[in-house]
């Protein structure tokens, strides 16, 4: 009888602490399980999050290149008429009437986007229209177009950005005549959006000069970048100035002297990574309650 009171003795407390300690060894292997599985998500998470941005980033600079390779190609057509030849070569009023008629100047509002000029060789104003036309510089008349980098770098004028095309008017081989140079805006905010609104919820489509005066604009403005130093088509962090850490990735735009960055929040790349966590923290709950149940059972 002594000896049965004193098992029961020893068993009332072992009954009361059991569960708890079972419980405890539950909770110390789940929270070892979860930060692996923490550590395990948020690498697989931002990684798929990068792998969306490359694509998007080559698929925007593709596009560009192949949206720039058509104006260069149209404004190289207007360099190489006849008639823009004979206004630098043979100018008359006949002639310069016809040059302005091929340039489409005659009209600057049916071009609300878009501004041309024609320049000699010296960079020397002959005809010009359009609601950018004022911004072409001299400097950017003869710019690059001699060695047939015809895009130019972004610009900006009163939160506008632009950038010109520069077509060398050649007589022959290696007789430069002028310059004919469009002017155009660069794009729109719902562009932008358009072009990102697949990619997650605050993601964001910058362009910039990878040369000249360091100019980033969403395609509505000019607004502040990454560092021009980030590597090439691989997925990198940076702090953008609003202090939120953002993932983003830089490629360089063929044929342009521009760089397209696909970026977005480090907090939306791991948007599925805290959905899957609660997920499993409620099964991990759920497995210590059950343990701690059955060990008191």
């Amino acid at each position: 009888m002594r000896v049965t009171r004193s098992v029961a003795d020893f068993l009332q407390p072992l009954e009361r602490k059991l569960p708890l300690l079972i419980a405890a060894l539950l909770c110390a292997v789940v929270a070892s399980f979860g930060w692996m599985v923490n550590r395990e998500l948020r690498t697989a998470f931002e990684s798929a999050a990068g792998d969306r941005l490359t694509g998007a980033a080559q698929r925007i600079a593709s596009m560009l290149t192949a949206q720039t390779g058509a104006l260069k190609a149209e404004v190289g057509q207007l360099a190489s008429d006849t008639s823009v030849i004979a206004a630098l070569a043979r100018p008359s009023d006949a002639v310069i009437a016809a040059a302005r008629a091929r340039l489409g100047l005659q009209r600057p509002s049916a071009t609300p986007l878009a501004s041309r000029a024609l320049f000699d060789r010296d960079c020397h104003l002959v005809m010009a229209a359009g609601p950018l036309a004022g911004t072409t510089t001299l400097h950017q008349c003869g710019a690059g177009a001699a060695t047939g980098e015809w895009i130019q770098p972004i610009l900006v004028r009163s939160d506008t950005t632009y950038y010109s095309i520069v077509a060398p008017v050649l007589r022959a081989t290696n007789d430069t005549l002028g310059y004919v140079v469009q002017v155009r805006q660069l794009g729109d905010k719902q562009s932008a959006q358009a072009l990102t609104a697949f990619m997650g919820r605050g993601s964001s489509l910058l362009i910039g000069n990878a040369i000249g005066a360091e100019v980033w604009t969403d395609l509505a403005r000019a607004v502040p970048g990454p560092p021009r130093s980030m590597a090439r088509g691989v997925p990198a962090r940076f702090m953008p100035p609003d202090g939120h850490e953002a993932l983003g990735v830089a490629l360089d735009i063929a044929a342009t002297p521009w760089i397209v960055d696909v970026q977005m929040p480090l907090e939306t790349a791991h948007s599925g990574q805290y959905e899957a966590l609660r997920n499993l923290a409620l099964v991990a709950l759920a497995c210590v309650l059950v343990g701690a149940v059955g060990a008191r059972m």
